[in-house]
């Protein structure tokens, strides 16, 4: 009954940051693409998320990334326990992400808003999802010989 309840929420957890992911990094895209005086340079919401100087190619890089991977979450979503790796790898990835955008938070001039932006929105998702992850020993038997087969 516990391993339920926390396979569902997981299954949330999963869906939540698949969401997070689509929503946020398409909402800038599409914000910056337009023109939108919310995210101009200097605005709250433009140092908070985004990284000077203002680079369309990479901001529209990691769009494609992130989007892309929120829809693979969302599909990892529906069985957690046959998308471990691609779990493993958003909690690796995202601890490495913002492990490089704190210390370029401290060392480039004028970015340190990032430390209370982007940089602890991905702790958070670090954090969260590494509590939630299945263990290994918790997948049963029959799902274990199932994924050797496969």
């Amino acid at each position: 009954m516990k391993g339920d309840i926390s396979m569902q929420r997981l299954r949330v957890l999963l869906r939540v940051i698949s969401i997070v992911f689509v929503v946020v990094f398409l909402l800038m895209f599409l914000l910056r693409m337009m023109g939108s005086g919310l995210v101009a340079e200097g605005t709250v919401l433009a140092r908070l998320l985004l990284w000077r100087p203002l680079n369309m190619a990479y901001e529209s890089m990691l769009v494609a990334i992130y989007v892309v991977w929120g829809g693979f979450l969302w599909r990892a979503s529906e069985n957690p326990l046959e998308h471990r790796s691609l779990i493993d790898f958003t909690i690796w990835a995202n601890a490495a992400h913002a492990g490089v955008m704190f210390i370029l938070a401290l060392s480039i001039p004028g970015e340190l808003v990032h430390l209370v932006g982007d940089v602890p929105l991905l702790a958070l998702i670090v954090v969260v999802l590494y509590a939630f992850r299945p263990r290994a020993q918790s997948v049963s038997p029959a799902a274990a010989s199932r994924s050797r087969t496969v």
